[in-house]
Formats: C-alpha cells, sequence, structure tokens
C-alpha cells in the first residue's frame, strides 16, 4: 500500500498539474492521496476565529498552554490523573501537545 499525505494546496492535490496527478501519470502504481488532518484542523480553526480579536486569540491559546503546562510539566502524577478520569468514565485519554501559534492562526499540534 502506498500513500502521500499533503497540505491541500493544489499545486500538490490538485486533480489536473498537481504531484499526485503528475505521479499517476508516470506511474501505475495506486496510491492514496490524503489532506494532512493537521492542516485541515488548522484551517478550521481559522475560519472558526475569523473574526476574533487577536487579544481573545492570545488569551485562547495562552489559557490551552496553561492546561498543558499543569498537566505536563510539573509531574507524571498529575497526568496519570487525567488518563485515570478517562478511564473512570469510559473514556479514550487523548493526549494534549502544545499549541503553537502559526500565521496568525491557531494551530493544535
Amino acid at each position: 500500500m502506498y500513500g502521500f499525505a499533503s497540505d491541500g494546496a493544489p499545486l500538490m492535490l490538485g486533480k489536473t498539474g498537481g504531484l499526485t496527478k503528475r505521479v499517476h501519470d508516470i506511474t501505475n502504481i495506486n496510491f492514496y492521496t490524503i489532506q494532512c488532518f493537521a492542516h485541515k484542523l488548522q484551517l478550521a480553526m481559522g475560519h472558526a476565529l475569523q473574526g476574533v480579536d487577536n487579544n481573545l486569540k492570545s488569551k485562547l491559546e495562552n489559557f490551552v498552554n496553561g492546561i498543558y503546562s499543569f498537566y505536563y510539566d510539573k509531574s507524571f502524577k498529575r497526568k496519570e490523573s487525567l488518563v485515570e478520569t478517562a478511564e473512570a468514565f469510559g473514556e479514550t485519554f487523548n493526549e494534549l501537545h502544545y499549541i503553537h501559534q502559526l500565521g496568525g492562526l491557531v494551530q493544535s499540534l
């Protein structure tokens, strides 16, 4: 199985002149092409936050990073308590990673 993930730009995934179209034209190998989920999420966050004051965006970023720092920077026990709480509720623990601002948009990594 072969696959190719890209940021979704027409230059990469375009159906008429993108990289994937050109590779399909020169090879007989079937491969899957997808748009990178992290980039899709970045675009969704950008659209969701359009028109929102930059000060509020900064506060949101600081809030999420503060939660990250509380559970990850200080003690393994704090993170473990999150895992145990998720298990107690029958939920899957999804690990939070630090977020960084990119081009005026908030991107979750």
